[in-house]
């Protein structure tokens, strides 16, 4: 018998891993794929308090949209802007070319959350915090599954989400276009709120001139005394620091120049670019500028985040404390230098692309773009546009003159090519062809244009058995996997106990560090991290949390999840007494904090601590707690 709550999907289209996982994340939240979310009664007062709260996101997003609207609108998209849970703000589409259908979904008020109304793009790409393609079918409502969806996330100068932009469509219009173009438009707000730091010192910064004064450049602003208020993602790329969210960092662990000087040259050059190099030896040229009016709620007030240093990535550091993972990236970065192809495996949150940006920047290409593509990720009908491009007229909904794929985009650079496992049978081939060829054929056109790459692959997949399986040519695994690196799970690490202490440290810098006791020490250790360092790191900034400044991080800290799932523990030690009373008040905040955070919402709550919804139930009936306290 069919279960009607369960999501119906073509068997022959494999879903996206961003895709699974939103969809597990719906079936956690209580959604039915049946249920009807999309087209509820949205009031006036309502959208009046949402266009207040979100004045100045509305602000700088209004002209970027409007002039893409302009530009993809007649294509029947409608393009929204959405605040960081996932509420519509604003719209744009009033044109012959937007849906009335559209605009009955896409109205200020409505909740595009996952937890809301499931699997689509714009709450995808916030829970994900990555662009993302959600279309017809991958959506997890049925009444969803008429439209295409485009979104990327927005965020501020410290790093935090601040918002989405989504472009809807009924049709499979040019979602590249799309994609390209509301990923311009989020660069832009973010620069614009990073021109909105009162007396900060702006430093544009670029591995290509030309690139300084466009939306693509990077932005740092600097305090009189050379630290970071805040930088755009373009910047935290460039100088990986993409999780690096709070923290004092100075300008000196950036760059290989003081900051006195470097300002010195920068303000004699009079806005020519001048030469810097990052600490990691990346190139880099650079202007000065100057900011606006003070907006400090943009920087979010600084609270921590891990990766306050050049340890941000999931790599960083690490490497620093084993002699493995080291030599492994040393062996690597030699075999990128002298153009052999390298293939890192690994699970899930080892830090593939981490890794494969750290041999970028330190090798001969470093001046070069940079461009990841991640394989499992892109509908089957865009992919191929994607990669190779394609010209003017190859299919209805193109842009005007065409437009590159990836390959050709990352001409003179590194293409990283994630989850190449997912990569669909029949693109294998053209991948091969590319990699021996060293050209590549736009869609629609007759004639090959050359390129020079370097390509880096990386999986969770074990690909010889795909191979065996007859899901991966065998012929295009021997091209790619010149040197295989092995990326090892945190629970295979020495150093575990050490990495804790550190990434404590990262999570609460310019913070008092909160102790953590024996029995969550032992708790943490016994644990198997099937997300990795990614996991580790977002477990004990919560834990940080919840202990509060200068607190002790106990077992009611930390998810169940991690609670449930440890080895058995040694007895506290005597030196070492852990009070059941203060576990207790402990656990009692920790849920109260939970339901504030998500407005008594107790799906969410449950999901935020790492319960079941009857695990917090009868917690809640314990401590006489009522969701809406």
């Amino acid at each position: 018998m069919i279960n009607p709550d369960q999501p119906r999907i073509d068997p022959r289209q494999r879903l996206p891993e961003i895709v699974r996982n939103s969809w597990d994340r719906s079936r956690r939240y209580g959604i039915s794929p049946s249920d009807s979310l999309l087209l509820n009664e949205v009031s006036k007062a309502l959208q009046r308090r949402v266009r207040e709260r979100n004045q100045r996101l509305a602000g700088f997003a209004a002209p970027e949209l409007a002039a893409l609207q302009h530009s993809i609108g007649g294509a029947g998209w409608m393009l929204a802007c959405l605040d960081e849970e996932g509420t519509i703000v604003s719209t744009f589409g009033k044109s012959p070319g937007a849906s009335s259908r559209l605009e009955q979904v896409l109205r200020t008020g409505v909740s595009l959350s996952e937890i809301a109304v499931g699997t689509n793009g714009p709450g995808c790409a916030i829970a994900e915090r990555k662009p993302v393609v959600v279309s017809g079918c991958e959506h997890y409502l049925q009444e969803a599954k008429d439209l295409v969806c485009v979104a990327v996330p927005v965020f501020d100068p410290a790093g935090e989400l601040v918002g989405a932009l989504d472009a809807s469509s009924l049709s499979h219009s040019d979602a590249g276009a799309a994609m390209e173009g509301l990923a311009l438009a989020a660069r832009a707000i973010e620069n614009r709120l990073m021109y909105d730091i009162r007396n900060a010192i702006l430093i544009r910064i670029h591995p290509r001139s030309d690139m300084l004064g466009t939306p693509l450049e990077g932005l740092l602003a600097l305090s009189e005394d050379g630290c970071v208020l805040g930088l755009n993602q373009t910047a935290r790329h460039l100088l990986a620091l993409v999780d690096a969210r709070g923290g004092k960092i100075a300008f000196e662990t950036l760059f290989d120049a003081p900051f006195h000087r470097t300002m010195d040259r920068l303000r004699a050059a009079r806005q020519a670019p001048v030469q810097l190099r990052g600490t990691g030896g990346l190139a880099l040229h650079a202007r000065i500028g100057l900011g606006g009016e003070v907006r400090r709620e943009a920087l979010r007030g600084v609270k921590s985040a891990p990766g306050a240093d050049l340890a941000a990535g999931p790599l960083a550091g690490v490497t620093q404390r084993d002699a493995r993972v080291e030599e492994m990236l040393r062996h690597a970065r030699r075999a990128y230098a002298r153009d052999i192809p390298v293939l890192l495996t690994g699970e899930t949150g080892t830090g593939k692309e981490v890794a494969a940006r750290l041999m970028h920047d330190g090798g001969p290409r470093a001046l070069g773009p940079f461009v990841a593509i991640n394989c499992s990720a892109i509908p089957a009908s865009l992919i191929e546009s994607e990669f190779f491009g394609y010209v003017e007229g190859a299919f209805t909904g193109g842009r005007s003159g065409g437009a590159a794929g990836k390959m050709e985009q990352a001409n003179g650079g590194t293409l990283f090519l994630d989850e190449i496992g997912d990569m669909p049978h029949e693109l294998q081939g053209r991948l091969l062809r590319v990699l021996q060829e060293r050209s590549i054929t736009r869609l629609g056109a007759s004639k090959a244009t050359g390129i020079d790459i370097a390509v880096i692959c990386a999986t969770h997949r074990d690909l010889p058995r795909l191979v065996a399986a007859g899901g991966f040519r065998e012929d295009l695994l021997y091209r790619i996997n010149g040197l295989h690196v092995r990326l090892p799970a945190l629970r295979e690490r020495g150093d575990i106990d050490a990495l804790i202490l550190q990434m404590l440290r990262e999570a609460n810098a310019g913070l008092e560090l909160p102790r953590i006791s024996g029995l969550a020490m032992r708790t943490l250790l016994g644990y198997a991290w099937p997300g990795n360092i990614r996991q580790l790191r977002h477990v004990l900034r919560i834990a940080s949390m919840y202990a509060e400044d200068g607190g002790c991080i106990e077992p009611c800290h930390l998810p169940e999840e991690i609670t449930g799932g440890m080895r058995p523990a040694a007895r506290p030690a005597v030196d070492e007494p852990v009070s059941l009373s203060h576990i207790k008040r402990n656990e009692l905040d920790f849920i109260r904090g939970a339901l504030r955070a998500t407005r008594g919402n107790i799906s969410a709550a449950a999901l935020h601590i790492g319960i079941s919804r009857q695990t917090l139930y009868r917690k809640m009936r314990l401590y006489g707690i009522e969701a809406r306290q």
